[in-house]
């Protein structure tokens, strides 16, 4: 995926409610960013099977977060990704 100025491609934006929202999952979250989520998840397959039902559960409330921070200037759309603005934080 690369560091924390890199774009988010949109597909991953979906993972993102399934790993937080759920304590056990967000609890076993690597540490460090030297893991990988590919390598994470393959190593965690009971959070795999977790994370792809919850995704499929939580599509509408991932849609809409996207619609509302993309309408309130969070971040904008490129197509394929997500990128973040960055000038929100100074406001």
């Amino acid at each position: 995926m690369g560091c924390a100025n890199s774009p988010l491609p949109f597909d991953v934006a979906f993972l993102v409610l399934p790993i937080v929202l759920h304590r056990k999952t967000r609890e076993s979250l690597p540490g460090t960013v030297k893991t990988s989520l590919p390598v994470w998840i393959n190593e965690h397959p009971l959070v795999r099977s977790h994370i792809t039902e919850s995704a499929r559960t939580l599509v509408h409330f991932t849609k809409d977060a996207m619609m509302f921070g993309g309408a309130h200037g969070l971040f904008q759309f490129d197509g394929t990704a997500l990128i973040a603005n960055t000038a929100w934080k100074k406001s």
